[in-house]
């Protein structure tokens, strides 16, 4: 519905997706206890690009009004076909990486807490809703290129390793 694009020294897409465009062959939806693979990245890679990786990563969102009931879903999810690496990449640059699919659930968190505040008008729900993901969307892409330009996209290992625990203390309070 509202595409972000990226473009780093690892190419990086998110963008919302309406529940039920998944594919489930080809979708990794975040959990706690999983931690991206190298297997995981199975698109062809871009040989003309000069990333390592590519993840494709975004919230899938949908929602329903019904009378003055207003219901949704969100969660983040990993699209494995469109992900690829290139040979060279190393376990550095795959923690990099998860950080970054980490980063949307903490922002696909916020998005569930923002909704759940919502009182829409029935009239006026589609516009509430986009400006809310417009504004979340964009908080997340300045979280995601700040993460980027600190760590100098995974090369700095002091800069990664203190992302990391900011990151886990996020999504330990979030």
């Amino acid at each position: 519905m509202y595409p972000t694009i990226i473009r780093l020294s690892f190419m990086i897409l998110y963008f919302v997706l309406p529940a039920g465009e998944c594919h489930a062959q080809d979708t990794l939806w975040w959990k706690k206890e999983e931690r991206l693979r190298w297997e995981d990245f199975q698109g062809f890679p871009d040989t003309t690009e000069v990333f390592e990786a590519l993840t494709y990563a975004g919230i899938s969102f949908s929602y329903s009004y019904t009378g003055n009931s207003f219901t949704f879903k969100a969660a983040t999810y990993f699209n494995r076909a469109k992900s690829w690496r290139l040979p060279i990449a190393d376990s550095g640059k795959l923690r990099h990486e998860q950080l970054h699919f980490d980063i949307t659930e903490i922002f696909t968190r916020r998005l569930i807490v923002q909704l759940g505040q919502l009182k829409p008008e029935k009239a006026s729900v589609q516009q509430t809703i986009s400006a809310l993901l417009k504004d979340v969307l964009a908080e997340k892409d300045r979280f995601q290129h700040y993460y980027d330009q600190e760590t100098h996209y995974g090369t700095r290992p002091a800069e990664q390793k203190k992302w990391e625990k900011r990151v886990a203390d996020l999504l330990q309070t979030d």
